[in-house]
């Protein structure tokens, strides 16, 4: 395989070559083609074709165990827990299969809807419970603990609409560096949308043999907490689950077989652990192979998930007996594509636009007709039966199936044999995507045209390096032309639509046409402006759930930090003036994080001014009984200059309002006096290490240095190596690292703070 992208191949080398196994980057293709021809001979040499080619991407758990001798390490992309019973005893066995799913490979999801809430009665020294959310905890730290062949595990965590803790669920998010393994997401009924629409009450309610809790809340602004709270940091999404459960393929097959979850992209809803391996065709090429060459790599696909899913059960990969069970009765795949922005761009159709739907469709419709004949082949001439528990008629009771019946995209004779439940999935296939370098991931726009890195040099200048998308890169050398930013930005803006300056109206219906066709689901995400509202929020919603979409995520540009620099933001960055040392001068705004910190019993607030991913400066003071600036559970808001020495704290959703005025008359002295030393520490770049190392050597100002260390400390980026001479108290080992905020040797793993 070669590679013109040299962080396409760093990216192949490190992900998918099996240490002490392979030899030559074709060596990967060699061992997926083994498992493809051992079970389907006609096949071989295939995977090695296509896969240098291009036209195809593997998932990375078809690379990792492809006759790998370590059976520990499963051909799975995604599984889904059983819903953990309201008692101890299921959730310690929810968090054993999460570890042992982990430690195999697969990404997971788990929905915590049947725990009850916080404060309801337990019979045990407790007296009340914790909650669900509380549990969520412990499923992040698990995944936190156990990586993936060098990654760290990827899952989803799930509760019902009518759970009493919902509100707590919906703000769980909202301070960054909390649940860092999981994605959040709600499952909507029609009854709350239409609630909604209605602006009726609604009923939070759970009830076990102690006891009935319920809550209610108006539907509307129930719905406007959530899209608050997803313009504040993309968390959580949204599930709608009627729409879910009405077109899945396995709930008309019996009561075990209903979805209960999904996995970490959400592309998977499925049954309790059942399991499915995914891939992808590289729509980026189509140009290359037409249409019936397509149709040949959708047939060569959908065997090759199935032999990766018969190599899982004689090879007993995965670590559940029931897992392994489900693989034989009731068999998922999720064949998708990659690259469609790519395709629009090669042949001149505007992301979105009705050429592009029609476009589409007609490539959608060939892929689940195509999937579906071939599925029906495998079962009718290899194993001579459908899947154990599959049923015709009560298959054929899916509106999905119903679907594609009444548009005569399959014949009713394809549904005689079916090898698999669902054939199709549209995952987001990040690495995949670079692996075969195309320049947009899944059915997602490209990104952005170029992303920029920047870098200060022993002179103290700053240079720039920009990573142009792989896209713009082939355009531009098709074109003879130097790959720069000012040729990226020449390129039309009409064609060259990126996630931020698409119309996501006309991405809603282009992925309404791509849903009908698709049995399992879609991972996408709905980009929004930094200026977008709350509405355009609630709007998305709103038409994702009338367009009957499984499910719906929204990432509003600047809600997060370390968001990198792209040509959508280029400029703001850009116009950030420096001294001649090399250090930025403070901008009229700045985002800031909100901490509120208690120590020695005394309250204290401290505001983290941010810039480029990075404290910039700080305001800490002592909030008496938090009456003096009663903050209200805000977490974030922009710290404003309005003139020297004069600083506004301004909060808003939308609506901006100044929660504290002239910050410097407000605060204390002293403490103001301490923070510029801090700020200008950070301004001047000196390492957050040796800040909190400093800080912790002066006794005067116990509680200062006590919470402005805490705070910073979070900030320390996860593993990061530590620059002291000290020794480990434990191993006398001097590598140290920061996991979590605190120093942990690599030798021992010895941390002051366990």
């Amino acid at each position: 395989m070669k590679f013109n992208s040299k962080i396409a191949e760093l990216i192949y080398r490190k992900k998918y070559m099996l240490e002490g196994v392979d030899k030559t980057l074709d060596d990967p293709l060699i061992r997926i083609d083994k498992v493809v021809s051992k079970y389907y001979p006609h096949l071989r040499g295939k995977a090695i074709e296509y896969g240098n080619k291009k036209w195809v991407g593997f998932a990375g758990g078809l690379y990792r165990s492809a006759m790998n001798p370590n059976k520990n390490i499963s051909a799975v992309n995604c599984t889904t827990l059983f819903p953990p019973e309201d008692n101890l005893e299921s959730i310690a066995d929810s968090w054993y299969w999460w570890s042992k799913f982990a430690a195999v490979g697969q990404g997971e999801g788990v929905d915590l809807s049947k725990l009850r809430p916080k404060g309801a009665i337990v019979h045990n020294a407790s007296h009340t419970s914790t909650g669900p959310i509380s549990f969520m905890r412990t499923y992040d730290a698990i995944l936190k603990e156990i990586a993936q062949e060098g990654r760290r595990g990827a899952s989803a965590i799930t509760l019902n609409i009518k759970h009493p803790d919902i509100i707590d669920f919906i703000k769980v998010k909202d301070r960054e560096g909390i649940l860092e393994t999981a994605n959040i997401s709600i499952k909507i009924t029609n009854e709350f949308m239409e609630a909604v629409i209605e602006d009726k009450e609604w009923i939070l309610e759970f009830e076990n043999k102690y006891e009935k809790i319920i809550k209610t809340i108006s539907a509307k602004k129930l719905f406007r907490l959530i899209a608050e709270h997803a313009y504040k940091s993309g968390d959580p999404g949204l599930l709608f689950w009627d729409t879910t459960i009405k077109y899945s393929n396995s709930d008309v097959l019996g009561e075990e077989y209903k979805v209960s979850g999904i996995n970490a992209c959400s592309e998977q809803p499925i049954d309790s652990h059942s399991i499915c391996l995914l891939s992808s065709i590289n729509l980026a090429k189509f140009n290359e192979y037409g249409f019936d060459e397509y149709e040949r790599i959708i047939r060569f696909m959908i065997f090759t998930l199935d032999a990766f899913r018969r190599e899982e059960i004689i090879m007993k990969r995965s670590p559940s007996n029931i897992q392994l069970q489900k693989l034989i009765d009731m068999p998922r795949i999720g064949l998708g594509v990659t690259g469609l922005a790519d395709y629009f761009v090669r042949n001149g159709i505007t992301y979105g636009s009705d050429e592009s739907i029609e476009h589409t469709e007609e490539l959608f419709q060939i892929l689940v007709r195509e999937s579906y004949k071939v599925s029906h082949d495998i079962a009718k001439e290899y194993d001579k039966k459908s899947f154990p528990t599959y049923d015709k008629e009560k298959y054929k009771k899916s509106a999905f199936i119903k679907r594609l019946l009444k548009e005569n995209i399959i014949d009713e004779s394809v549904l005689d044999y079916q090898a698999h439940v669902c054939k199709n999935s549209i995952a987001p296939a990040g690495s995949l995507t670079f692996i075969v370098e195309a320049g947009g991931s899944g059915v997602e726009p490209i990104f952005a045209k170029y992303y920029v890195r920047r870098e200060r040099s022993t002179t103290g200048e700053w240079k720039e390096w920009f990573t142009f998308n792989d896209l713009v890169i082939q355009e531009l050398k098709h074109k003879g032309i130097k790959i720069n930013k000012e040729n990226a930005d020449k390129l039309d803006t009409k064609l060259w639509k990126t996630a931020h300056t698409i119309d996501n109206n006309n991405k809603l219906k282009l992925m309404k046409m791509i849903q009908k066709y698709i049995d399992s689901s879609i991972s996408i995400t709905y980009n929004l402006k930094e200026d977008s509202s709350i509405e355009d929020i609630e709007n998305i919603y709103m038409q994702a759930w009338r367009n009957e979409s499984k499910g719906v995520t929204v990432y509003r540009e600047g809600s997060k930090t370390g968001v990198m620099i792209t040509e959508n933001n280029y400029d703001k960055n850009k116009n950030l003036k420096r001294t001649p040392h090399g250090v930025i001068i403070r901008p009229k705004k700045i985002s800031c994080n909100i901490h509120e910190m208690i120590y020695g019993g005394e309250n204290y607030l401290l505001l983290v001014g941010m810039l480029n991913d990075r404290p910039y400066e700080i305001f800490c003071t002592k909030n008496i009984n938090k009456k003096e600036f009663p903050m209200n559970n805000k977490k974030k808001g922009c710290i404003e200059k309005i003139k020297k020495g004069f600083y506004n704290l301004v909060i808003g959703n939308g609506e901006k309002e100044i929660y504290i005025e002239d910050i410097g008359s407000k605060f204390d002295d002293l403490y103001l006096t301490l923070s510029r030393f801090v700020s200008m520490g950070l301004r001047h770049d000196i390492p957050l290490q040796f800040i909190v190392e400093q800080l912790s050597k002066n006794r005067n100002f116990f509680g200062f240095e006590r919470t402005v260390s805490r705070v910073l400390k979070k900030y320390i980026k996860e593993g990061e190596k530590v620059a002291s001479s000290i020794l480990c108290s434990e191993c006398g080992g001097t590598e140290f690292i920061y996991v979590g905020g605190c120093s942990q040797c690599q030798s021992c793993g010895y941390s002051k703070c366990d």
